[in-house]
């Protein structure tokens, strides 16, 4: 994205509005002081606006400046989270595979104990969270419908691309 050339910047609509009311201002405070109808503070008037008027296009130009780096930050932002959000539940997805396979080793090895889960040795609960992770592993899907559910990772094409963004031809 390139920047506008400061023509182009003076010619917009907000800096077209800041020059409407300064150059006014600077006109109507200099004609009463010409024709002597002044009031004291009509002189300070004139040379507050007169030192106003650049420092208003001047922050007016930053404000732009601070949008077109939003922008830019906006357009990678949106190319890049669909690839993060992927990333981050693959973690979550072996992360869990992890815990289900602790989980299993420690019920199996507190089953073999004599630890009794509803009149069911906790071994036997153990091997099944082993047969889970087991799956988990071997690319079943055992998150189905779930949070962790691999059909709910955004495509790997799905990220927008710098020709599918919608193209400013306004002039300002």
């Amino acid at each position: 994205m390139t920047r506008r050339p400061l023509k182009q910047f003076l010619l917009s609509s907000n800096a077209i509005q800041a020059h409407l009311l300064c150059l006014t201002l600077i006109v109507l405070l200099s004609l009463s002081i010409w024709e002597g109808n002044t009031q004291p503070d009509y002189k300070w008037g004139l040379l507050f606006t007169i030192i106003v008027y650049p420092v208003l296009l001047g922050l007016l130009w930053w404000s732009d400046r601070l949008e077109e780096q939003e922008a830019v930050e906006h357009l990678i932002e949106s190319i890049t989270e669909p690839e993060r959000l992927r990333r981050k539940r693959r973690v979550w997805r072996r992360g869990s595979l992890i815990f289900f396979f602790g989980i299993s080793v420690a019920f199996v090895y507190a089953g073999h104990q004599g630890v009794v889960i509803e009149l069911l040795p906790a071994h036997y609960l153990g091997y099944f969270f082993f047969v889970v992770t087991a799956l988990g592993v071997a690319g079943v899907n055992i998150w189905r419908g779930g949070p962790l559910d691999p059909r709910m990772d955004p495509p790997p094409g799905d990220s927008e691309t710098v020709d599918e963004l919608p193209v400013d031809t306004d002039p300002e």
